[in-house]
């Protein structure tokens, strides 16, 4: 997503733009197999709850970005504001993933919400 904030001129030629758009979104399918993985290591008695608070927290966060996505497209008129949004946050989930997640166990087992009746 970088190359299509960065292009000089605020745009790519639409071939070079859909081959970075690809790539981006290649690269992104990569993590769900470590995601999947991690949350199997660390809370095995639990994946399914985290695995489903996970996803309903990314479903929250899809219809977020569509919103937020029409209203900085509407303020600004142009996608490289767009970009430029999706690299700061891709690079705060890195910062936040590499930072906190240790490969301890946890467990949800404590948390009310999550308590079988």
């Amino acid at each position: 997503v970088l190359p299509l904030a960065a292009a000089p001129g605020g745009s790519l030629p639409p071939l070079a733009a859909t081959a970075c758009l690809v790539a981006a979104v290649g690269c992104y399918g990569f993590s769900f197999g470590g995601f999947h993985a991690y949350v199997q290591d660390v809370a095995a008695a639990d994946a399914g709850q985290l695995l489903g608070l996970t996803n309903t927290a990314s479903i929250l966060g899809g219809i977020a970005g569509n919103l937020a996505t029409g209203a900085v497209l509407q303020a600004t008129g142009s996608y490289g504001a767009v970009f430029w949004v999706a690299v700061v946050l891709y690079g705060t989930s890195w910062m936040c993933f590499q930072r906190l997640l240790e490969g301890e166990p946890i467990s949800l087992t404590g948390l009310m919400i999550l308590r079988s009746r």
